[in-house]
C-alpha cells in the first residue's frame, strides 16, 4: 500500500484518478485491498474510509456500499465481463448496495435504467440523482479544440457544448491515455491552425501535469475545466446520509 503524495508521485507510478483524490483526503492505493485497509488502520487517524470500485473485493465488507451509473451510458447490455460492462451480476450488486445514485449530463437517459429504478425501489432501497456540472466558463468569443482520454470522451464534448464551449473539434483517446510528444505537437499545431485553444479534463491534465518539452507546452496552453456534481433534490440525499450514521 502507498500513500499518494499529490506533489511528488507522477501518474505514472499512482494513477491519475488517485492524484486527482489525494488533492482531497488522505489517499492510499494498494492491489491488494486487505492490505490497504489495514494499512489505513494502522498509519492514519481516520474515521470514515470511501473506497472506489469496492465491488471488487468479496473479502471487505462495506458498512455501507453506494452504486453510481451514468444515467445516458445505463447498463449496456445488462451482461458481466467479458460478455458485457458489468463487473458483477447485477442481482449480486443491488442486493450489496445501500442505494442507487444515477448521475445525468443533460444527455437522453438510457432505456434499461427504468427497469434498474424499479428494482431497487422492489427492495425498499434509494434512488438518488444528480447533475454533472461544469465549474468552469467559456471565453464566448472563443473557439476551443477539445481532447481527452477518459473512460467517455464523449460525455466530455457534450457537457462543454451544453455549458456554452464553442468546440470547433474534438479528439478521443483510449481511458487513462499518456499522451506522446508526437501526439502534443499534433494538438498544438491543430489548435493554431484553427485559432483555438485546447480544453481537457483535470484527469487529463494530471497526466501532462509535470512534463517536459511539448507535452509542457501542451499543458500551459489548454485549459483545465473543472467538474462537480451536484445531487438533485439535496434534502433527500442529506436525509440518506444521516441514516448511514457515519
Amino acid at each position: 500500500p502507498h500513500l499518494v503524495d499529490s506533489e511528488e508521485d507522477s501518474a505514472e507510478e499512482v494513477g491519475d484518478e488517485p492524484l486527482l483524490l489525494a488533492s482531497k483526503a488522505q489517499t492510499i492505493i494498494a492491489k491488494d485491498r486487505v492490505a490497504g485497509i489495514k494499512f489505513i488502520e494502522s498509519n492514519l487517524d481516520v474515521d470514515l474510509v470511501i473506497m472506489d470500485d469496492g465491488f471488487q473485493s468479496a473479502k471487505i465488507k462495506p458498512s455501507h456500499a453506494l452504486l453510481v451509473v451514468d444515467d445516458a451510458r445505463g447498463l449496456g447490455n445488462s451482461r458481466t465481463l467479458p460478455s458485457g460492462p458489468l463487473r458483477a451480476p447485477l442481482k449480486t450488486q443491488i442486493h450489496y448496495a445501500s442505494a442507487l445514485f444515477l448521475i445525468n449530463d443533460g444527455r437522453e437517459q438510457a432505456e434499461n435504467i427504468k427497469s434498474l429504478v424499479k428494482a431497487f425501489e422492489k427492495k425498499s432501497k434509494p434512488v438518488l440523482r444528480g447533475k454533472l456540472c461544469l465549474l468552469d466558463k467559456p471565453d464566448e468569443k472563443q473557439s476551443y479544440m477539445a481532447f481527452s482520454g477518459i473512460g467517455d470522451p464523449e460525455k466530455f464534448f457534450h457537457s462543454l457544448k451544453l455549458n456554452g464551449f464553442n468546440i470547433s473539434e474534438a479528439h478521443s483517446y483510449p481511458d487513462h491515455h499518456f499522451f506522446s510528444e508526437m501526439e502534443a505537437k499534433k494538438l498544438l499545431a491543430r489548435a493554431t491552425e484553427i485559432l483555438a485553444i485546447p480544453v481537457t479534463t483535470e484527469k487529463d491534465a494530471v497526466r501532462l501535469r509535470g512534463k517536459k518539452n511539448l507535452l509542457s507546452k501542451l499543458y500551459q496552453k489548454t485549459k483545465i475545466v473543472k467538474v462537480t456534481i451536484i445531487p438533485q433534490h439535496a434534502k433527500k440525499f442529506e436525509n440518506w446520509l444521516l441514516t448511514l450514521d457515519l
